[in-house]
């Protein structure tokens, strides 16, 4: 496609243009001015050349032309670009060029591995909360800043809040009589589900702002031992023991508790630890395989998913998830925080594992995807540790104050 050319047209008749009408060699068309300024003519190669640039376009859009739509050139190209803003882009992109290099494009996978944290290191923030007396202890975060936590011998659940530098209590404390080696998951930001060895029972708990109480009835689960809790959703607790040794699903419908689906047998003698890293996905270890792995609940049963990794020492554990993907580990032998990420075949160490001395029945929860409340009866401390995620190439480590 070209302007209207200077002086013929290429079949030889004048063209008679307005020369250099937009700028030097850029002529238009001009309007007669009689007697000495002829109009400007086109012929049939100036309407095919129109033709043929149009049609192109509806053509490379797949429109077959019609004489009776007047709007075909702008729904050809509304069908093969996007617009600046509003549009949906569809099917697959194909991308060229070095997506490290400034300016060049970059697919979905390669910025995903990119930007995936390649390093992880925890420090402490603000002050302890010393918590005097605990024999065993649950926490379960509420929310980003809030923890439900348990101790034995006091038998109580209490929330406490941190304010970015103190932890402070919320509200008051419920009792329950008889409770003894807890264990604790957050069903939404005010319900946890409560299971002690002590009484056997499963009970889910409600804080109103102000004060605990017991939602609905409570089950017995017959025979089990010290356990562990994940839930799932706002619904479903993942629950094993180790005199069982059967990972099950529970539900809440709203007053009472049943077992769905069917459990699976994951023998276990030693302290055993869950952490939900979705709605179907948990992470599991205990004392006494000192496996870290991955199950799958499909709605009906539990099934092992890709390989465990097997830690030469595990204590008691305590186990956090900060992402569908990773998960954070004390236990009372390391004396440290482990982070590992799960890749959907296997788990890998990711990171340093900072010490924290005298460390003793612990537990951890995840109040977001960096930060995790811990409190073990060792220290009778309640903190709040702070990982740091880095892309590209590992930083100097600062000095680190447990």
């Amino acid at each position: 496609m070209d302007r209207i050319p200077s002086p013929n047209w290429p079949d030889g008749n004048p063209a008679y243009p307005q020369v250099d009408k937009y700028g030097s060699g850029k002529h238009g068309f001009q309007n007669a001015n009689p007697p000495t300024v002829p109009a400007s003519r086109h012929n049939a190669h100036w309407s095919n050349m129109i033709q043929e640039e149009l049609m192109a376009v509806l053509e490379a859009a797949g429109i077959t032309p019609s004489l009776s739509t007047l709007n075909q050139v702008l729904a050809a190209l509304n069908a093969m670009y996007v617009r600046k803003a509003g549009d949906l882009m569809t099917g697959l992109l194909t991308l060229s060029g070095d997506p490290t290099a400034d300016l060049h494009a970059v697919t979905k996978r390669f910025l995903a591995n990119y930007v995936k944290p390649k390093y992880i290191r925890a420090s402490q923030i603000g002050n302890d909360l010393n918590i005097a007396g605990s024999t065993y202890v649950a926490l379960a975060a509420l929310n980003g800043t809030d923890v439900a936590y348990y101790d034995y011998p006091s038998q109580q659940v209490r929330k406490y809040r941190f304010d970015g530098t103190t932890w402070s209590q919320v509200g008051n404390a419920y009792t329950i009589i008889g409770g003894g080696i807890p264990a604790m998951t957050a069903m939404s930001g005010s319900d946890i589900a409560f299971f002690d060895a002590t009484t056997g029972d499963i009970r889910k708990l409600h804080f109103d702002g102000t004060d605990w109480s017991l939602v609905g009835s409570s089950l017995d689960i017959a025979s089990a031992g010290p356990a562990a809790l994940a839930a799932l959703n706002s619904t479903d607790v993942a629950f094993l023991d180790n005199n069982n040794d059967q990972l099950r699903t529970y539900r809440f419908n709203g007053s009472t508790w049943s077992q769905i689906g069917t459990g699976l047998s994951v023998p276990t003698t030693g302290g055993v630890a869950l952490a939900a890293l979705n709605g179907t996905d948990v992470a599991f270890i205990d004392s006494d395989n000192k496996q870290l792995r991955t199950y799958r609940f499909n709605g009906t049963n539990w099934a092992l998913i890709g390989s465990g990794l097997t830690l030469s020492s595990v204590g008691t554990p305590a186990l956090a998830a900060v992402s569908d993907t990773d998960v954070v580990l004390c236990d009372s032998v390391t004396d440290s925080l482990r982070a590992f990420r799960f890749d959907g075949t296997n788990w890998a160490q990711i990171g340093e594992a900072p010490a924290i001395s005298g460390v003793s029945g612990s537990a951890l929860t995840a109040l977001n995807g960096i930060d995790v409340a811990f409190v073990d009866v060792g220290n009778n401390d309640l903190r709040l540790y702070r990982f740091a995620f880095y892309i590209g190439p590992v930083p100097p480590a600062p000095p680190f104050n447990p």
